[in-house]
């Protein structure tokens, strides 16, 4: 979840890529494990930290 947050941050990679990349084939596997790991979902997480910097 740590490269997940980070491919988030530094790319402009789509989540369902990104979900791919770090190992889940079912994103909405993927959608539950980044929710439960960061306390948000991967589009808001992303939101949040555009907005922070």
């Amino acid at each position: 979840m740590e490269k997940a947050k980070e491919l988030l941050m530094t790319t402009d990679k789509r989540i369902y890529e990104i979900a791919c990349e770090v190992g889940y084939r079912q994103l909405d596997w993927f959608y539950k494990k980044f929710r439960g790991y960061a306390g948000c979902s991967a589009k808001e997480y992303k939101w949040r930290q555009m907005k922070s910097h």
